[in-house]
């Protein structure tokens, strides 16, 4: 079963991108929603979303205070207990003090492996954040071709465009059947979709997210009538040990806001045009 598959993936989330290090492949990895993770597969390259772990922070609490987030703090422990070792480089931005403050001491700690900083400015609307936004995606476009040593073609990025905008509308489709009356899906198998799909290539993704698909439609709906129906809305959320709690107390997640979820995938990139200014 497709569930399965997703459960084996979140069991060990960084096994997929070390077998594609052992393949020859270079991955990066991205540690928000503000990189452009087409341009990293337009590259010839593979995004892989880190998702930090749930294990003791030990290392890393020598450089972050905190107050600085579990999530941060374990992608630094995972950086220097050396997990992420495989990784051909690292791409950050300055989403948030916490994260900004991830490039510098990668530099300082982990100097053999190459961190971009993505400079995005904090507000996003208006004329002006615009121009400094296009501006550090162009920055990030451009180390990337000194890193890769080619430059990245428009045919190449308005693929990879036209694969992660496929991989968007087969999330929405997803959350279409959590969201069902009845749904057709748990929020346990639909949460596990979604993480999975931070550490799977955009192909691999696609192809079960079409099977999660098929069968959910198929199979009969899951009973939840004796549950309240909740919206979740957060930012980052990457552990889903919160579930059988609900379940617990009498509720289940019916849709959600979160930035691993539905703000991450909901927007498409316009594929017509040119495909840097998209």
């Amino acid at each position: 079963m497709v569930q399965t598959e997703f459960a084996r993936i979140l069991a060990d989330p960084l096994e997929s991108s070390r077998q594609w290090s052992r393949e020859g492949h270079k991955v990066i990895g991205c540690l928000d929603s503000y990189i452009p993770e087409e341009f990293i597969h337009a590259a010839g390259m593979i995004p892989l979303r880190i998702l930090g772990s749930t294990a003791n922070v030990t290392l890393a609490d020598s450089y972050l205070p905190v107050f600085a987030g579990k999530l941060a703090r374990s992608i630094l422990e995972q950086g220097l207990c050396g997990d992420l070792a495989h990784l051909a480089g690292v791409a950050i931005s300055n989403s948030s003090d916490a994260v900004r403050m991830l490039y510098d001491l990668w530099g300082r700690h982990i100097p053999q492996q190459r961190a971009f900083l993505i400079d995005v400015p904090a507000i996003l609307e208006g004329e002006t954040n615009h121009r400094v936004f296009r501006q550090a995606m162009l920055e990030f476009k451009g180390e990337l071709e000194k890193f890769t040593g080619k430059p990245l073609e428009p045919a190449a990025l308005r693929h990879s465009i036209a694969v992660f905008n496929e991989n968007r509308r087969l999330l929405k489709d997803t959350a279409s059947l959590l969201g069902a009356s009845p749904p057709r899906l748990s929020a346990e198998t639909y949460l596990d979709a979604l993480l999975s799909g931070f550490v799977l290539t955009k192909e691999k993704h696609n192809e079960l997210l079409g099977q999660l698909l098929e069968s959910s439609r198929r199979d009969t709906p899951e009973r939840t009538e004796d549950l309240t129906p909740l919206h979740v809305s957060g930012p980052i959320l990457v552990d889903r040990s919160f579930l059988p709690l609900l379940r617990q107390c009498g509720a289940t997640m019916v849709s959600e806001e979160l930035g691993t979820g539905s703000r991450y995938f909901w927007d498409e990139v316009d594929e017509a045009g040119e495909p840097v200014e998209a």
